[in-house]
């Protein structure tokens, strides 16, 4: 299913990678979704959080924070779109 996701905060931590807190502005997102930042550049999510709680997925209009990999803190802004096939 595709799925937008609006950043709101972005940080890098090691090991883990980028994590990216926002909305689901349409579509649904789940642990394992390809998706492509503002800039092209192919990113997987591969955890999902909302209020502190692991989830394994997103709906539209759900506030959550993504764990992202193959992405550096550079490479997400506050206000991007991310897109997710």
């Amino acid at each position: 299913m595709n799925a937008e996701f609006l950043v709101s905060a972005c940080f890098e931590l090691s090991g883990l990678g980028v994590i990216a807190s926002g909305e689901v502005k349409s579509g649904q997102i789940q642990e394992g979704s390809v998706g492509r930042t503002a800039k092209g550049k192919k990113c997987v999510v591969v955890r999902i959080e909302n209020m502190g709680e692991r989830v394994s997925a997103a709906r539209e209009k759900a506030k959550v924070s993504l764990t992202i990999k193959h992405v550096m803190k550079n490479d997400i802004k506050p206000w991007d779109m991310v897109y997710f096939e």
